[in-house]
């Protein structure tokens, strides 16, 4: 079982990782969890009967952080996968799967990829992270209400300062 024990930002950084290692789980036969992904688990439908808490969240964040510091990375019951901010991990490459190879595998980091993997699943993420039923009827009656359906309709997403201090404001604009 693989479990994202860090919380790499807020959701669009979130949606990101849960997409790449739903992928992997599906693709490889793994088990998922993320207690990280809780205080948005009541918007999707892939993720309403989830029961996590931030609690959880923390205890299992402070314990695969405190795990990796005892240096439990190679076992075959119970490892942790720690990559800093700057390094990658390839989910396509089969040899970068071998890391997550272990009865629980705690995972800490951000940029777990692999774009072959969200290709072949694209359907099942898609359906995974649709809204959930309340969420879409809010969704089609704001359309319906708003907008006739011929018109293209463009979105933006307005970050609120989360970036005016991280690396040092460098993407704030």
């Amino acid at each position: 079982m693989i479990i994202i024990a860090g919380r790499p930002g807020q959701l669009g950084n979130q949606l990101i990782i849960y997409a790449h290692f739903l992928a992997l789980a599906r693709q490889r036969g793994f088990r998922l969890a993320n207690p990280s992904f809780a205080p948005y688990s009541v918007y999707f439908r892939g993720t309403l009967d989830h029961s996590a808490s931030e609690f959880i969240f923390r205890f299992v964040n402070v314990l695969a952080r405190s795990l990796h510091r005892m240096n439990f990375r190679k076992g075959k019951f119970l490892r942790t996968v720690s990559i800093d901010w700057h390094e990658r991990v390839d989910l396509d490459d089969p040899a970068s799967v071998s890391l997550f190879d272990a009865r629980l595998c705690f995972v800490l980091g951000w940029t777990y990829r692999g774009q072959k993997l969200i290709s072949q699943n694209r359907a099942a993420i898609c359906d995974f992270f649709t809204p959930g039923p309340g969420y879409m009827q809010q969704l089609d009656s704001f359309f319906q209400d708003n907008f006739k359906t011929t018109e293209t309709v463009i979105g933006i997403h307005a970050r609120r300062g989360d970036y005016r201090n991280f690396e040092k404001g460098r993407y704030f604009y």
